[in-house]
């Protein structure tokens, strides 16, 4: 299951942290939304294996999603598909234990032999969009060190996947830009308000 709400925190309000599991960075003020429903606001941990949402207000809103469930993320300003600038996450569906939460492609293209076209979506807010950069940052950093193991087919698909080695470069010409950990090469420097203007949200499947 991509997203765990049980035993997410401690009783000192960190993260439960695995084996060899460290802290990599840590936002509060960050609100979440599943799809479009808000879950309120918490510290966004980004963990050598996991992101990890811990409620300001509600223990049962607190949720972890282990990285290999994170399909792509990428920073999105484009507010014509969501009214904050946020780090968008791609998520793998499967058995989703939050209403409204998934994605389904149009029901009158399927046939009933079809298996569902499902797709999580998890948005994080912070507070001030400046601190986008060092949340993907940390994101990019925790799926190198969690591989998945489509990966090198995914790069001789040519996917518009990189990782945080590119911030300095220019971005995929896509309407999105991703990471799950493979590599392009950048070229040139931008800051981080010009590397992001083009990092739009994907189009949500219909």
């Amino acid at each position: 299951m991509p997203v765990v709400r049980a035993n997410v925190r401690t009783e000192t309000n960190q993260p439960c942290l695995g084996e060899d599991e460290k802290i990599l960075i840590s936002q509060p003020s960050v609100e979440a939304f599943f799809g479009s429903e808000p879950e309120g606001k918490g510290t966004l941990f980004i963990t050598s294996k996991n992101a990890v949402f811990i409620s300001d207000s509600n223990p049962r809103k607190d949720f972890t999603v282990d990285f290999p469930f994170i399909l792509m993320h990428a920073i999105s300003r484009d507010k014509s598909t969501f009214p904050h600038e946020c780090i968008y996450c791609h998520l793998d569906g499967g058995d989703v234990p939050f209403a409204g939460s998934s994605v389904h492609a149009d029901d009158d293209d399927n046939d009933e032999d079809d298996e569902p076209d499902t797709v999580q979506e998890l948005r994080f807010v912070p507070s001030s969009p400046n601190d986008l950069a060092a949340l993907y940052r940390a994101m990019c950093q925790a799926a190198e060190m969690n591989p998945d193991e489509s990966d090198e087919e995914e790069e001789e698909a040519g996917g518009w996947v990189f990782n945080e080695n590119e911030v300095g470069g220019n971005l995929p010409s896509s309407n999105g830009s991703a990471s799950s950990g493979d590599h392009h090469e950048g070229e040139g420097d931008k800051n981080d308000d010009e590397m992001f203007d083009d990092a739009d949200e994907p189009n949500p499947q219909q």
